[in-house]
């Protein structure tokens, strides 16, 4: 049958795992269809049983295009197999178009070596499309067409805000700035657009404004939840290591600098930025280390809980009430590498005589001072002393 000549009710027919995909990538994915002014079959309140429900048969058969998204739980739901057998009849009775996307979740890659393996199983036309945060894991599948994701312009950024939170492209009267800031403190990352959006849903201008303290404060619980499935990824310690100090320390630094003042580290410098580099962690781009603002302040959060109350017993520190409180009252460790200390937070700085003796595994010690756009470092010859 000529496809052309069907009366199609849907664009497009999304097979999932709700479990798996719902809240996470499909969320995003159906966004963008409607943005695009896709027509999309949702399930809605469709009670979910072993057999496949009559109108769900229709739905795949009424629709142009099937996306199935293969994720960890998909091959296990009866109801998902269901809905793939009657995707693959349509695709042999009328020669219906379907697209699969691979969802990554842990073991994943054995479902996408035996699928993406045998891609005559997908017939002509097919597209196969594998989201993952892992480069590494693409090159190791034979996957070199890779498409880098980068973040939403700052019109965008704000525009999705505002499709979270008022459900609408422009800030309400009165909310410009409001909603201005908060894009900003969210780094333009889609994730934190949305959970701010859906945080702040509802709530007035006076709300708005007592809750940018507690979001200058630090990130949201879910937000970072969902940003340490990167970093605990890592199979390798050397590696989140790496990725502590970089939020600590070295963001938007000299790669060459750093691997000089860790060449006689053993965290195996050069293989550990390319694996960080491969989970997306961080950017290495003009010859310096850049690292996401929320990314950053998650690894941060990291070292802090270290030793919430003992800031002596972290491996770092960068708030500067902590470091004044350490340095005065001659709290530190020998489990502190690093001090960060901006000194245009403080208006004085004592130091006990014997403040650095009970610390002899101080490594990197930073003094500096931001001036506007640009940081002045008050140190040895440049930004941190290597000890």
């Amino acid at each position: 049958m000529d496809l052309s000549s069907r009366n199609w009710v849907y664009d497009v027919f999304p097979s999932f795992s709700g479990e798996d995909v719902r809240v996470t990538f499909l969320s995003h994915f159906l966004k963008e269809l409607d943005r695009k002014l896709i027509s999309v079959f949702t399930d809605g309140e469709i009670k979910r049983s072993q057999s496949l429900d009559p109108e769900l048969t229709q739905a795949i058969r009424d629709s142009r295009i099937a996306v199935v998204v293969f994720s960890k739980n998909y091959a296990s739901s009866s109801w998902c197999l269901n809905e793939l057998s009657e995707i693959v009849k349509c695709r042999e009775e009328f020669g219906q178009n379907s697209d699969s996307c691979f969802q990554r979740f842990g073991s994943f890659s054995l479902v996408l070596d035996a699928l993406a393996s045998r891609t005559p199983w997908f017939g002509c036309g097919s597209r196969i499309i594998v989201v993952t945060q892992d480069k590494q894991f693409l090159r190791a599948h034979g996957i070199d067409l890779i498409y880098q994701v980068g973040l939403p312009s700052d019109k965008l950024a704000l525009e999705m805000l505002c499709r979270s939170a008022f459900k609408q492209k422009t800030p309400p009267d009165g909310f410009t700035e409001l909603v201005s800031e908060v894009a900003k403190l969210s780094g333009n990352l889609p994730l934190a657009l949305n959970v701010l959006g859906s945080h702040l849903r509802g709530r007035d201008k006076e709300d708005w404004i007592d809750m940018l303290p507690r979001l200058r404060k630090g990130l949201d619980g879910k937000i970072e939840i969902i940003l340490r499935v990167g970093y605990d990824g890592l199979s390798n310690k050397d590696d989140q290591a790496l990725f502590r100090l970089i939020a600590c320390f070295f963001n938007g630094a000299d790669i060459g600098y750093i691997k000089l003042l860790l060449a006689d580290s053993d965290l195996g410098v050069n293989i550990g930025f390319k694996n960080l580099v491969d989970k997306s962690l961080i950017y290495v781009g003009c010859d310096t280390v850049e690292m996401h603002s929320m990314l950053q302040e998650m690894g941060r959060e990291i070292v802090r809980k270290q030793s919430i109350d003992q800031p002596g017993e972290r491996e770092f520190l960068v708030d500067s009430m902590d470091i004044l409180d350490l340095l005065h009252d001659n709290t530190g460790t020998k489990k502190v590498l690093g001090i960060s200390l901006d000194m245009s937070e403080i208006e004085e700085l004592h130091i006990h005589k014997k403040a650095f003796k009970r610390m002899p595994n101080l490594r990197f010690l930073r003094f500096y001072k931001k001036l506007g756009k640009q940081t002045a470092y008050m140190s040895q010859g440049d930004a941190v002393i290597g000890i």
